[in-house]
């Protein structure tokens, strides 16, 4: 997250498992489900009701998504938990797991 013109400020923050973040100036904000636009809309007005600036323009980039999982279970190579940060082609969490094993027939 940026604040133009507040050069002392960090940049990076991170969102904790609550969905909460803290922030210079506005504390604790929760912003868990909401997009970067959102969350910076969110950061502005929360600036700006509690006169700390004027007309503050935010920027806020997501430089990495670690918080969701896809649980991967059934036929496949590894069964387990997989890190989701982006929407897949149907084909690609299978290749994560180690893709299909072969269907064993009942006797």
């Amino acid at each position: 997250m940026q604040i133009i013109g507040e050069r002392d400020l960090p940049t990076d923050y991170q969102i904790a498992s609550d969905g909460y973040v803290n922030l210079p100036y506005v504390h604790r904000l929760h912003v868990e489900g909401l997009e970067p636009q959102e969350i910076s809309d969110l950061i502005r007005k929360r600036l700006i009701e509690g006169k700390i600036l004027i007309d503050p323009a935010v920027i806020v980039r997501i430089r990495e998504y670690n918080s969701k999982h896809i649980l991967i279970l059934g036929q496949v190579a590894r069964v387990g938990s997989y890190l989701h940060g982006r929407s897949y082609a149907w084909s690609e969490p299978s290749s994560m797991a180690g893709g299909f094993t072969p269907r064993q027939e009942d006797t």
